[in-house]
């Protein structure tokens, strides 16, 4: 070991590195141990890790294959310098820290992990059923295979216990999220049957199979009430949607509250906007924060992923 590694930090790790060396990983699968072992993290909503020796791995490389190092944490940046060659070659890592942090979080918002998540917590926190995204559901499904034939490959082939259990944790967590995104709509198609197939909007967003399902599901409520109460009663009063024949409306079909407040937060700037037209202030709506707004004002900007529901 230099003698100038010696000075700053012989500690335990700085032996480890110089008895086992460093592991490096291969560029050809630099992808899939991104995914084992830092991308759960970045979904906990950690944002940094701390990892030990860096300086020292630095220098040693820039003496082993250059030779020589000067480390400017004034700068944030490191300089190497080659004494056999003239110039400067400078890596400077604090350039560019703004955009590089803005393209990372605007890859990982566009991931289908993220979209799924950001279609579940929409599903749950909105009055009414969504539109449901097919294309999404489909990608997801794939994943999800991809991923059991995976583990099950692992499995086979005795690979690190550990290493399969990170890949079973993020199959869990999808299976997760898909199962419960599709059985949330399913709750809000039972509750609001009649609602949905008397409104072709909302009919649209069903996909086949959820419009299957809330046909099978409207014609067994309608038998179990006519055979248990309805057919019991006067004539007038016998009808599944109306209080009584002389009903003008289905007053006896539940609604989804669209006056009812939700949290919901801005993924841009929208500045000043307008509940609705009774005149009140308009608010300011800021990149990032959190809001508790009527669902029917903001209705239009959850349908165009303007606006997350938390």
């Amino acid at each position: 070991m230099d003698a100038g590694l010696e000075k700053t930090m012989y500690d335990l790790a700085v032996v480890m590195v110089e008895k086992g060396g460093i592991g490096l990983v291969d560029p050809s699968q630099a992808a899939d141990y991104y995914e084992v072992m830092h991308s759960y993290l970045a979904d906990a909503g950690i944002t940094g890790v701390k990892v030990d020796v860096i300086h020292e791995v630095l220098c040693l490389y820039a003496y082993i294959f250059i030779g020589d190092c000067d480390l400017r944490l004034d700068r944030c940046s490191v300089i190497i310098r080659e004494n056999h060659k003239e110039g400067i070659q400078r890596m400077d890592l604090g350039a560019g820290e703004s955009s590089a942090a803005d393209d990372y979080e605007s890859l990982m918002s566009t991931t289908d992990a993220e979209l799924l998540k950001s279609a579940w917590r929409n599903e749950k926190a909105a009055p009414e059923i969504l539109k449901f995204d097919a294309d999404l559901v489909q990608r997801s499904r794939q994943q999800i295979q991809l991923m059991e034939e995976m583990v099950d490959e692992f499995n086979k082939n005795g690979v690190d216990p550990l290493t399969v259990s990170l890949y079973q944790m993020d199959l869990d967590r999808t299976m997760f999220l898909l199962r419960s995104y599709l059985r949330t709509r399913l709750q809000k198609i039972e509750k609001y049957v009649f609602h949905i197939q008397k409104t072709l909007e909302l009919w649209n967003r069903l996909s086949k199979q959820e419009q299957k399902f809330a046909r099978r599901c409207a014609g067994d409520l309608k038998h179990h009430l006519e055979q248990s109460v309805l057919s019991k009663l006067p004539d007038q009063y016998q009808s599944h949607l109306r209080q009584s024949a002389a009903s003008e409306d289905d007053d006896m079909v539940p609604e989804p509250q669209l006056d009812a407040y939700v949290i919901c937060r801005s993924k841009r700037y929208l500045g000043a906007f307008q509940l609705d037209d009774g005149g009140e202030e308009p608010v300011n709506i800021e990149a990032d924060d959190l809001y508790a707004l009527p669902y029917k004002s903001i209705k239009p900007l959850v349908e165009t992923g303007q606006i997350d529901l938390v």
